[in-house]
């Protein structure tokens, strides 16, 4: 009895520590100065994060926002050298302690110039980034991806969440391992696999692919809207799952059988760059902008 004691006093010491030492909004910010295409690289680890266009501004702002959480509860690592701003804000590896009250949150955000070099990691959090133009390199892992209003070479990877990506152009990779893809903008290639979850592509935006292009689901189906005037070669396959198309495709290639799916293979508007589709477990179904 008497250590049984000794444990609770120490557990509600260790509460009441906890709870001293959290915080609530702005826990830690910095600005660093760039004269001209930034490159940052920035990493995050059971945090959100959040990278935003201040437009034409000069420098980048980083923020770090807790509720309910301490600073000391983290790594930080941050520098710069020249035109490049590193940034990485990890949890410690530590004895986990319980929280029965208030969410508990954190979140980097980070304002930056929006002609930019991005390449952005996250480990248990989700990512945003909005109004950018460059190469951009994002991958999540256990968290979603919210994109919207970007342009340049876009590569995408998550692999425990959805990629969600919107009023975006450029060329576009995305695969995701344990969710699906939905995506809206007008593009000049995509590369897109999913190996668990569903394919959304509206392309309606106007534009067509200039080079070879993939879309491809191993667990779900692909569905996707395209401008009228979309011109592209198409060959399409599905192995267990049916096909419905209101393209007007002038087919040059045919074959629906039962022990092989469906296969497809025609020209829209005169054809053009060549677009595979390829389901192995879902349907395929097309249509153009009304």
């Amino acid at each position: 009895m008497k250590i049984t004691g000794v444990v609770f006093a120490m557990s509600a010491v260790l509460a009441v520590s906890v709870a001293a030492q959290a915080q609530d909004g702005v826990a830690w910010e910095k600005s660093y100065p760039v004269s001209s295409q930034a490159k940052l690289v920035f990493e995050t680890g059971d945090s959100g994060l959040t990278v935003r266009s201040c437009g034409s501004c000069t420098q980048v702002h980083v923020k770090v926002v807790l509720k309910n959480r301490s600073l000391s509860d983290f790594l930080l690592q941050e520098g710069q050298s020249g035109n490049a701003v590193n940034f990485s804000f990890k949890e410690k590896p530590h004895l986990h302690v319980s929280w029965h009250g208030s969410e508990r949150k954190s979140e980097v955000v980070v304002e930056t110039p929006s002609e930019v070099s991005l390449d952005a990691r996250t480990e248990d959090g989700g990512l945003v980034v909005s109004g950018l133009h460059g190469e951009m390199n994002l991958r999540t892992s256990d968290g979603g991806q919210m994109l919207d209003h970007l342009t340049g070479a876009l590569k995408l990877q998550a692999s425990d969440g959805q990629i969600r990506i919107r009023d975006s152009s450029g060329t576009l990779e995305a695969r995701s391992s344990d969710g699906g893809i939905d995506i809206a903008g007008s593009y000049t290639a995509i590369q897109l696999h999913s190996s668990d979850g569903g394919i959304k592509a509206d392309l309606s935006q106007g534009g067509n692919l200039s080079t070879e292009s993939r879309v491809e689901s191993s667990d779900g189906g692909v569905t996707m809207v395209l401008p009228k005037n979309f011109a592209a070669e198409f060959d399409i396959q599905t192995r267990d799952g049916g096909l419905m198309s209101t393209l007007p495709l002038m087919v040059d290639g045919y074959n629906s059988k039962h022990s092989s799916g469906h296969n497809i293979h025609g020209k829209m508007n005169g054809g053009g760059a060549l677009l595979t589709i390829h389901t192995s477990d879902g349907g395929v179904r097309l249509s153009t902008a009304s």
